[in-house]
């Protein structure tokens, strides 16, 4: 990732270099306390906007405070970060007391704010994701320029990350959404493999239980069973669809007329669990294979 230089003096430069080279500042949350830090303010946050609210992401400060609380929402129209982005109020506020508009908002007097920095954070698609903000709870009089690109480009940074999370939040998402869709349809259907011992003369000793997962897409019948089951696993319902496969091999197995022994592959966690040994598929297959070895015997 680069961070744009254009209008960026030397000395902005090697301070954003300076906080970069630290190994710990990688997070929003690590680079955010860096730079409130570097500029001595009394808070900084990032806000998203959503629909008329904008939500508070992460949040640092110097000190314990109450103002505000990560995950808490306010009305956009009420406080300085839209007026911001759309330039109704200016990035840089040196002092708050001379700019009449930000005198005008509650929150000026109610922190107090005394010197106020922000920046619109844009995504990689060119959507205004938030502002990347601090402020001080006194006038800041040596608050230059140099500061404000200090910002800008950590908010570069940031959007960078936040791009990431979201990347990484919609591929989960997708992944929940298609194994919730596979569980609900009952998936994954089953075949059967003989396993047939070759010495003497050749017969049946065992079947094998296949996983098949067949829900209508193309791209959905593509996808191997590993990799089904593999994502099941990091959106924490592996073992749910590993006993719905267990059951479902199972509840066939129990009106077929064999003497032969199922085997299911699965992670121990599925194996240990109450759910598959108590499952009716379970009981059922025991009863019959049960029946079938006494009828044997009594022949």
């Amino acid at each position: 990732m680069k961070v744009i230089a254009d209008d960026i003096s030397a000395d902005s430069l090697a301070d954003i270099g300076k906080v970069l080279s630290d190994p710990t500042v990688r997070s929003v949350a690590a680079i955010l306390q860096a730079v409130r830090a570097h500029l001595g303010m009394d808070i900084a946050f990032v806000s998203e906007f959503v629909g008329e609210q904008r939500y508070f992401r992460y949040v640092d400060s110097r000190q314990e405070q109450t103002l505000l609380r990560v995950g808490e929402a306010r009305p956009l129209d009420d406080d300085y970060c839209l007026r911001v982005v759309e330039g109704r109020l200016p990035q840089l506020i040196v002092d708050t007391a001379r700019v009449p508009e930000a005198m005008a908002l509650p929150m000026t007097t109610i922190a107090p704010i005394g010197s106020h920095l922000s920046v619109p954070i844009r995504l990689r698609n060119g959507r205004v994701y938030g502002t990347f903000c601090c402020f001080s709870f006194y006038p800041d009089l040596t608050l230059t320029r140099r500061d404000l690109h200090f910002m800008r480009a950590f908010a570069d940074v940031a959007a960078h990350q936040i791009d990431q999370e979201l990347e990484a939040n919609t591929l989960r998402n997708e992944k929940a959404d298609r194994i919730a869709a596979a569980l609900a349809q009952n998936q994954p259907a089953m075949v059967y493999q003989p396993m047939i011992a070759l010495e003497g003369r050749a017969r049946v000793v065992g079947l094998e239980c296949l996983a098949r997962f067949e829900l209508g897409s193309d791209d959905n019948t593509r996808r191997g069973p590993a990799l089904w089951f593999s994502e099941a696993a990091e959106v924490g319902k592996g073992s749910a669809l590993e006993l719905q496969a267990i059951r479902n091999g199972l509840r066939a197995l129990a009106s077929m007329r064999l003497s032969t022994r199922p085997c299911a592959r699965c992670a121990n966690k599925a194996r240990a669990s109450r759910s598959m040994t108590r499952a009716p598929a379970m009981q059922a297959w025991r009863t019959s294979s049960t029946s079938r070895r006494s009828s044997s015997s009594s022949t």
